[in-house]
């Protein structure tokens, strides 16, 4: 497996940050390129981009709706991305760039698009849905009484979080709460050399009571849940030693952990090499949101809320009645089909819809929309 390790690189556009970017004035010219993490050859990076401007501007210059100074407007903060040394330099697996009168926008993001060009009335939003809405998304949790490390991954890309509330190891959840005793405590007599909080010679050894690594794992727990949110569907998995799974389970915190674990101590792993072990843990529970949203959308395509037809589709995103867009991965389309699917997706956006992407559709339609009613 070739992982693409990384740090800081990606931009993360949210679900609101698409809905505000419909609402924007046009034209639009929407690029999207695959980009080079590991800095190999920016300049050959830099030397695509330059083609697809030139060939955004070609197909400005085709609209009669659009001055010659607005095309300028649109286009001239795009061009000094290419001979800027600083931007290629800290790349992630792919690049959106998305320009309209009222502003430009960069998305980094962690999978590679197909190099492609859109001009348009509306931004071409679709590649960044997956990225938007978690798809094929998992959190892995390495976790030793040492060390805690949080990472965001996919099949072939992985990043690390900061931990937030998450306590970096034992002894770092006992100095927190040594710190917020005294904080407690601050105008009362300090304790003795029995009170206070244990101290800790070599972690992992029989001085670390079994009552002392449940509360680690417990805090663990209940502060990764707010960390990613109490109502994620995004799966967890567990790279720690075996005993960790069942004392991560018996909290009930982390309700979308994987019923597997990436076994062994992880603290000398490098990112990549977690990757490829969680990969084969993660994979089922990755693919099965897509799965069951395929089979939802053929079994209530004949009660008639479940609709592939894009007239239909636009019809339904007008009168607000979509509740997930369903978007099919690697779909060939038109211009003009682009544009209609453009519509769908500002439309589902603006009522707040869900959009996903799958692999699959009846009939192999580009997208479908499940009803509201």
């Amino acid at each position: 497996m070739t992982v693409t390790e990384y740090t800081d690189q990606v931009d993360a556009p949210t679900p609101e940050t698409l809905k505000e970017l419909c609402g924007r004035s046009a034209p639009w010219v929407s690029i999207y390129l695959p980009t080079r993490r590991d800095n190999s050859d920016p300049h050959a990076d830099a030397l695509r981009l330059r083609g697809l401007i030139d060939e955004a501007a070609a197909k400005l210059s085709e609209l009669d709706t659009i001055a010659p100074s607005d095309e300028e407007r649109l286009l001239a903060p795009l061009r000094a991305l290419v001979d800027d040394r600083l931007f290629w330099g800290e790349q992630a697996d792919g690049l959106a760039l998305l320009a309209g009168l009222d502003g430009h926008h960069v998305f980094r993001v962690p999978l590679s698009p197909q190099a492609q060009v859109h001009v348009g009335a509306l931004p071409h939003l679709a590649p960044l849905v997956p990225v938007a809405f978690g798809d094929e998304e998992f959190v892995l949790l390495a976790m030793s009484q040492k060390a805690v490390r949080l990472f965001s991954g996919r099949r072939d890309s992985i990043h690390e979080l900061e931990l937030g509330p998450v306590p970096d190891s034992l002894e770092g959840m006992e100095r927190q709460h040594a710190r917020e005793q005294e904080l407690q405590h601050q105008h009362e007599p300090r304790p003795g050399a029995g009170g206070g909080v244990a101290a800790f010679h070599g972690h992992g050894g029989s001085e670390v009571s079994e009552v002392m690594v449940d509360k680690f794992v417990h805090e663990v727990a209940t502060t990764l849940r707010s960390r990613i949110g109490a109502s994620t569907r995004t799966p967890v998995v567990l790279a720690a030693v075996s005993e960790y799974l069942p004392k991560l389970q018996a909290t009930n915190a982390l309700p979308t952990l994987v019923d597997d674990v990436v076994a062994g101590n992880p603290d000398a792993a490098s990112a990549a090499d977690l990757l490829e072990r969680a990969w084969p843990v993660v994979a089922d529970a990755v693919a099965a949101p897509a799965a069951r949203y395929t089979e939802e959308v053929a079994e209530r395509r004949g009660a008639g809320t479940a609709v592939t037809d894009p007239a239909e589709i636009a019809r339904m995103g007008a009168e607000g009645r979509i509740a997930t867009l369903l978007l099919r991965e690697g779909a060939q389309l038109d211009d003009h089909e682009i544009a209609r699917l453009d519509e769908a997706v500002c439309a589902a956006l603006a009522t707040s819809a869900e959009l996903h992407t799958v692999h699959e559709l009846p009939e192999d339609a580009p997208y479908a929309a499940l009803l509201r009613w």
